[in-house]
């Protein structure tokens, strides 16, 4: 008696619309296959090496009384990516255009390389907390939250719709740069 064959699977990717959970953006907000929203919020970043003791333990403080006031899900996320020095190079690059003096030429072209060579070795890095609300309701509760706690003292700033697209392609695609 001869033994019956199994068929094989086809394995079939999926497509990237189908893994991710977003379906639109709704007042600035992305909206989720769950009908909860997401929102993305920029961490205003300071240099604590010149920062003075008290200022560092008042950050310190005003982020954990926003851990002790928010109690749904937040994420905070680093992100680094190339430094853009695209439009001071076009302001060089013009300069050196229109300059008549040949030292001053030669002085604006090695800055102009400098930018380049920043452009293409530097990353910067930047820090966004993102906020996970099960509906448009918690989210504005979340929001008073976040602005009593952090905005109102300046430790998180709003970004444009634009931009959080391009923070979700980065974290996506991890390849991409947020800049054009």
């Amino acid at each position: 008696m001869p033994k019956k064959h199994k068929e094989e699977k086809i394995y079939i990717p999926k497509s990237t619309a189908e893994l991710l959970p977003f379906v639109c953006i709704d007042k600035g907000l992305f909206y989720m296959n769950d009908k909860s929203y997401v929102d993305i919020m920029q961490i205003v970043t300071k240099d604590l090496i010149s920062a003075s003791e008290s200022e560092i333990e008042f950050d310190m403080l005003q982020f954990e009384k926003f851990y002790k006031m928010y109690a749904a899900d937040c994420k905070i996320i680093g992100i680094n990516f190339p430094t853009d020095t695209k439009r001071q190079q076009q302001y060089f690059q013009h300069k050196i255009n229109t300059a008549d003096n040949p030292l001053f030429k030669e002085i604006l072209q090695t800055k102009y390389e400098e930018l380049v060579d920043v452009n293409l070795y530097y990353t910067d890095r930047e820090y966004y907390l993102m906020i996970f609300c099960p509906s448009y309701e918690k989210y504005l509760e979340a929001r008073n939250i976040i602005t009593v706690t952090l905005k109102n003292v300046g430790l998180i700033s709003e970004i444009d719709t634009e931009k959080k697209i391009r923070i979700i392609t980065k974290l996506c695609n991890k390849a991409t740069s947020i800049y054009g």
